[in-house]
């Protein structure tokens, strides 16, 4: 298993227990993403990989209005993208220029995942749930501070969210984000 495949899949283990764990009225709730439903993230989660596995032809068809189910065919059929060598290793033309569907999956994908858990978590009131994985948050700090302003585009993160220097690196990573913490 490639080190893309493994986290993917950590990941998406951690981002399922959040979900299987939203109590059913909470969809609705407002969540740390101005504008977005607790439900409209996880939508969100589930159309951007969907949308990145239909590039392939790979994409599941998703059935039914049950987000819990959406996310479990989603979640399985990028797992069986990643697992699968000669389907990871296959090259594209990305945003930043050419590569794999391995590199886009750890890059993107899984950044989406440990974000978008927080997400959910905060908004529903899942406490348990917000802490994020230590070693995600110093990777993906510094792979987004490593991308300058480009995050800032639209449909990306909002502007940055001053957080004391001496807090906790998630809550740094969080505020950079342009979460609040």
């Amino acid at each position: 298993m490639t080190d893309a495949a493994a986290r993917y899949r950590r990941l998406a283990e951690r981002f399922t227990a959040v979900v299987d764990d939203v109590p059913d009225d909470a969809w609705g709730a407002p969540s740390p993403c101005e504008g977005w439903t607790a439900r409209q993230v996880l939508d969100h989660v589930v159309e951007s990989q969907h949308g990145f596995l239909a590039r392939f032809d790979l994409a599941p068809e998703l059935t039914g209005d049950d987000p819990r189910a959406r996310w479990a065919t989603l979640r399985d059929a990028m797992l069986a993208a990643v697992d699968d060598p000669a389907t990871a290793s296959t090259e594209y033309d990305g945003m930043f220029g050419p590569t794999t569907l391995a590199e886009t999956v750890d890059g993107f994908m899984s950044a989406d995942l440990v974000v978008h858990a927080w997400d959910i978590a905060r908004a529903t009131g899942l406490e348990q749930h917000e802490a994020m994985p230590p070693e995600e948050v110093e990777r993906l700090d510094a792979q987004l501070r490593g991308m300058g302003d480009a995050i800032r585009s639209p449909g990306a993160f909002g502007p940055e969210v001053p957080v004391p220097e001496d807090a906790p690196h998630q809550h740094r990573f969080l505020g950079f984000i342009g979460r609040q913490p």
